[in-house]
């Protein structure tokens, strides 16, 4: 976390976070604790460069950029896609995406949907035993698929490409999930953090406005690992050619032109849903 605490001392901001079924030991979201964790665009444009420059893929000519480092796809289609999963009072919607490379050398998602239902110790549990899998369609839809062959194909593209350059000047070696537990994939909550997004830009929604989901990297250490190691993690954003983003304090609208999420992905990294809940310091 030390270069993110450079990054928002710089912007004049501060920061206050395959199975088929995984329990995950994390309080359910308040009001209280999922309020503001939106990421401002100077710390949005710093996290993806800083992907660019640490995150690379393995090629013959040497490890070289993403052909694209996110993923466009159409708002309304991904929101509809999230509501059609029912839930009760008390449980959250998971939005589980699952990394991996096209052939082409670009980022891609794979997506799950679900319920994560916590008990009476704030356990959640996460059966994914008949949940649909999802990836990207060419026009921003979504499209049913194998979690199977998304697992021997694009996740295993990536696990076989990807390099990482672990610290700033470091030289870029293959990710190690099993020992350095580099993730492979990125949860988020729709109640709180997602729909935030999306009830808090309903102006923006039109018929052009695609959702970004943008790789970042963060420096992290992860429990069980003694090093502050790089990490890739997603962030989401609206944009119309250009990104919807901007610096701008709005009073009762924190995710207004805003990213979200800055905070711990989960999994691997399950500490959590605390999110900040002061107000947000604008960036310079």
């Amino acid at each position: 976390m030390v270069f993110l605490t450079l990054i928002l001392a710089a912007c004049g901001s501060s920061t206050p976070p395959d199975a088929s079924s995984s329990t995950i030991a994390v309080p359910p979201p308040s009001d209280d604790t999922c309020i503001a964790h939106a990421m401002p665009r100077c710390v949005l444009d710093s996290l993806q460069a800083l992907f660019g420059g640490q995150f690379c893929v393995s090629t013959p000519r040497g490890c070289v950029k993403f052909l694209a480092q996110e993923v466009l796809l159409d708002p309304q289609v991904f929101r509809s896609a999230i509501l059609d999963v029912p839930v009760t009072e008390g449980q959250v919607r998971g939005v589980w995406m699952h990394y991996g490379l096209s052939v082409d050398w670009a980022f891609t998602v794979g997506f799950r949907f679900l319920v994560m239902d916590p008990d009476t110790a704030g356990i959640y549990d996460l059966d994914t035993a008949g949940t649909n899998f999802f990836v990207p369609g060419a026009n921003g839809d979504l499209l049913k698929a194998s979690y199977a062959q998304f697992a021997t194909g694009p996740l295993a593209r990536y696990l076989s490409f990807v390099m990482v350059r672990r610290t700033i000047g470091a030289a870029a070696t293959h990710l190690n999930p099993d020992s350095l537990f580099d993730r492979t994939s990125y949860l988020l909550p729709w109640e709180c953090v997602v729909q935030g997004l999306y009830d808090d830009n309903q102006n923006v929604l039109g018929d052009s406005t695609e959702l970004v989901i943008a790789s970042i990297a963060q420096q992290r250490q992860e429990p069980r690992d003694l090093n502050n190691d790089m990490r890739h993690e997603l962030s989401f954003y609206f944009t119309n050619d250009t990104a919807l983003v901007d610096n701008t304090v709005y009073p009762g609208a924190p995710f207004k032109l805003k990213s979200a999420d800055n905070g711990m992905a989960c999994p691997p990294a399950c500490d959590s849903f605390r999110y900040r809940s002061g107000p947000m310091t604008p960036c310079k």
